[in-house]
C-alpha cells in the first residue's frame, strides 16, 4: 500500500508541474477569479482529508486504546497455528487463534506480526483485552503487560501536511511571478494544473481509503468488528456465489447468498462479501458453512474467520495469499 500511496504523492505534486506552462493562456477576469476560488476550496479540502487521516485518526487511536486499558474485559486466547508469511525478502511470523467473545461464542482471529513484537507457538494461551466501545475500530489488543499506548501527536503527520500546504502555496507563487505579467491571477484557469492537481490528491485518499476498507472485510470494519465481538455462531448454507465486479488488489470481491437460522429458528437470508483469493474460489462451493451474526440484528453477519475451517470443510490448508488478505483483525 506504501508504493501506491507514493505513486498518487507523485501525481499529486509532480505530474501537475509538467504542465505549468498552461498559465501563458490568460481567462477573463471573473473566470480567473473563479478558478482561484475554485482551487483554494480544494486546497483546503484536500488538507483537511489528509489532517483527518494523519492527525484525527491517530488520536482516536490512542483514545480507543487508553479506553481499553481503563476498562477492561480479560480473556485468554489460544494460538492454533504459526504461519511464516513471506513479503518480498523479508519472512515474518502470523498467528492464528482463537478466543471467546462477549458473549461466550468462540471466535477465531489473525495476526501478522510484521513489527516480530511476538514469539508465540502453537498451542500457547495469550492474554487479551477486549474493547468495549460501541465502535470498535480497533477489536482487541494483546495485553503483554507492557501497555505501549501509540502516541496522539504524529509529527510526521503534521510536517506533511506543512508540506501540502507549503506546496499549494509555492506553486501558486511561481505561477504567478513567471505567468503574472501585472495581470493578477489570469493565468489561472479551471484547467490550470494549480486547480486540478488537490483534485487528484482528494481522489487519491478516497480511493485508498475505500481499498482499506475493503481490505479490512466490506465496507464497514466497525460493523466486522462488532459480528467479532458480539456475534453467536450459526451454521449457514450457501445458496448463491457471484463475482461483485470489483478487484482489490489482484483479489476478487465475491459476494455469497447464505441462509441460516438464528437463536429464535428464524430462518435469515443475508448476503456477505469475501475477499477470496482466486485460488482458493473452489473452496466456496454451494456448501455449510459457519457464520457470525449479531444476535440483535440478524442480517449483520459474516462468515466464520475463515482459515481454521478451510481445514474442517475443505480438507485443505489455507493458502498464504488467503492468509494475506483475510487479516481483519488486528493487535494494535
Amino acid at each position: 500500500m506504501f508504493f501506491w500511496r507514493l505513486y498518487m504523492a507523485v501525481f499529486t505534486f509532480i505530474f501537475p508541474l509538467f504542465f505549468i506552462y498552461a498559465g501563458i493562456w490568460k481567462s477573463s477576469a471573473l473566470h480567473s477569479t473563479i478558478a482561484l476560488a475554485v482551487g483554494i476550496v480544494l486546497w483546503l479540502g484536500f488538507i483537511y482529508k489528509e489532517f483527518k487521516r494523519v492527525i484525527l485518526n491517530p488520536i482516536k487511536v490512542n483514545a480507543e486504546i487508553k479506553n481499553i486499558y481503563n476498562n477492561t474485559h480479560h480473556t485468554i486466547g489460544k494460538v492454533l497455528k504459526v504461519f511464516d508469511i513471506t513479503k518480498g525478502s523479508k519472512i515474518n511470523k502470523a498467528y492464528l487463534f482463537s478466543f471467546p467473545n462477549f458473549i461466550g461464542t468462540q471466535v477465531n482471529a489473525y495476526i501478522d506480526d510484521k513489527e516480530g513484537k511476538y514469539n508465540f507457538y502453537e498451542g500457547k494461551n495469550i492474554s487479551l483485552l477486549l474493547n468495549k466501545s460501541d465502535n470498535p475500530h480497533v477489536p482487541f489488543i494483546i495485553d503483554d503487560n507492557n501497555r505501549d499506548v501509540p502516541s496522539a501527536i504524529n509529527i510526521k503527520g503534521f510536517i506533511y501536511l506543512i508540506f501540502i500546504a507549503t506546496y499549494a502555496l509555492g506553486f501558486f507563487l511561481v505561477c504567478y511571478f513567471y505567468y503574472s505579467e501585472k495581470d493578477g491571477w489570469r493565468f489561472l484557469s479551471l484547467w490550470h494544473p494549480w486547480v486540478w492537481a488537490p483534485l487528484i490528491g482528494i481522489l487519491g485518499t478516497f480511493v485508498f481509503s475505500l481499498v482499506d476498507r475493503t481490505i479490512a472485510r466490506g465496507s464497514n470494519s466497525i460493523k466486522s468488528n462488532k459480528i467479532a465481538l458480539y456475534g453467536k455462531v450459526a451454521d449457514g448454507e450457501i445458496i448463491n456465489r457471484d463475482h461483485t465486479g470489483t478487484i482489490v488488489m489482484n483479489v476478487p470481491l465475491m459476494k455469497f447468498d447464505v441462509k441460516f437460522k438464528d437463536q429464535n429458528g428464524i430462518e435469515r437470508l443475508v448476503t456477505i462479501k469475501e475477499l477470496v483469493p482466486f485460488n482458493d474460489l473452489y473452496k466456496f462451493e454451494l456448501d455449510r458453512r459457519p457464520v457470525l451474526y449479531l444476535p440483535e440484528d440478524s442480517t449483520q453477519a459474516k462468515f466464520m474467520h475463515i482459515e481454521k475451517y478451510m481445514t474442517s470443510y475443505a480438507n485443505k490448508e489455507p493458502s498464504a495469499a488467503t492468509l494475506s488478505y483475510f487479516d481483519y483483525i488486528t493487535s494494535d
